[in-house]
C-alpha cells in the first residue's frame, strides 16, 4: 500500500470520482434550470393563446353585440344600461387580455398599460390628465402578479381621486 504505484492510483481514482461527482452534480442542476425555462416557455405560450382566443371570440362577440345594443337603444334606460353592461364588460376583457400576454410582462408595458387606463378614466371624468415617466432604459421584469397588484394600486388612487378629491386633474409620475 505504501509503493508509488499504489498511491498514485487512489490519487487518480479520489479525483476522477471527484470529477465526475461534481460533473453529476452540475449536469443535474443544468438539467433542473432547463427543465424551469422550458415549463416557463410552455406557460408563456399558453398565456399567449388564451389571450389571443379571448381577444378574437369573446372580444369579437361582445363588439357584435354592442353594435346591436346601440341601435336598440333608441333613449330607453333598458338600452342605455346593456350598452354600459357591455362596455365594462369589454373593459374587463382588455384587462384580462393585458395580464395574459407575457410580451407586457415589463414595467414600461405595465405603466403604459396603466397610463392609458388612468388617461380613459379621466376623460371620462373631464379631469386633466399628466404624466411624467423616467423609468430604466433596459426592460424590467414583472410578475402576472406584480402587473396586477400595481395596477390595481393605480387604479384604487385615481378612483379615490376622482371621487373624493374633486379634483380638477390627476397628475401620476413614474420613477
Amino acid at each position: 500500500w505504501n509503493s508509488r504505484a499504489t498511491i498514485l492510483l487512489v490519487s487518480l481514482l479520489s479525483a476522477s470520482a471527484l470529477f465526475f461527482g461534481l460533473y453529476y452534480w452540475t449536469q443535474k442542476g443544468v438539467r433542473h434550470k432547463l427543465a424551469w425555462v422550458r415549463a416557463q416557455a410552455s406557460l408563456n405560450l399558453e398565456r399567449q393563446r388564451i389571450a389571443t382566443d379571448v381577444h378574437d371570440d369573446l372580444g369579437a362577440d361582445l363588439s357584435r353585440l354592442l353594435m346591436l345594443a346601440r341601435q336598440q337603444e333608441g333613449g330607453s334606460n333598458d338600452g342605455q344600461l346593456l350598452t354600459q353592461g357591455i362596455k365594462g364588460s369589454m373593459e374587463k376583457i382588455d384587462e384580462i387580455i393585458w395580464s395574459l400576454d407575457p410580451r407586457r410582462d415589463t414595467l414600461l408595458g405595465t405603466a403604459q398599460f396603466i397610463e392609458q387606463q388612468t388617461r380613459e378614466l379621466c376623460m371620462a371624468n373631464n379631469l386633466a390628465f399628466r404624466t411624467l415617466m423616467d423609468l430604466p432604459q433596459k426592460q424590467v421584469q414583472l410578475s402576472a402578479k406584480q402587473r396586477r397588484d400595481l395596477m390595481l394600486f393605480v387604479r384604487e388612487a385615481t378612483r379615490n381621486a376622482v371621487k373624493h378629491a374633486k379634483a380638477k386633474g390627476i397628475r401620476v409620475d413614474w420613477s
